[in-house]
């Protein structure tokens, strides 16, 4: 679990950094990653990466399917906030549907709006409970 918090805090700190800051990042995100620790090949820590979720979730899930396939390619998400940062919208691009369930109605009319036609082709629902 501690490599686990240094990858967090390492992302979350990755976007205010320049250049040379990043690559120093970079190196240490290696050097992590080739740890023996995680030299078992079931392991999903090396896989992650980041296109729109929080973290290294994308990588993670997209490792996932390809381990066990996919019989549909249909997604529920959770409290996806404005969303552009989660779990799921990478999936949208790869040909995937879903349903995203948000509590705000400002997050749910921001995504209505800038997803309008992703949602109208019946690819994504958004719910606001």
């Amino acid at each position: 679990m501690k490599i686990i918090r240094k990858f967090k805090k390492l992302f979350s700190i990755y976007r205010q950094l320049n250049k040379i800051e990043k690559i120093l990042v970079q190196n240490t995100l290696d050097t992590l990653k080739n740890h023996p620790k995680y030299a078992d090949r079931r392991c999903l820590i090396p896989y992650g990466y980041k296109i729109y979720s929080q973290n290294d979730e994308d990588g993670i899930i997209n490792e996932i399917f390809k381990r066990i396939g996919t019989t549909n390619k249909i997604f529920v998400e959770f409290g996806i906030g404005n969303g552009l940062e989660n779990n799921t919208y990478a999936l949208l691009f790869d040909g995937w549907r879903g349903l995203w369930i948000e509590g705000s109605k400002s997050s749910v009319d921001k995504i209505q709006l800038g997803l309008k036609n992703t949602i109208s082709k019946g690819i994504l629902n958004v719910k606001l409970i």
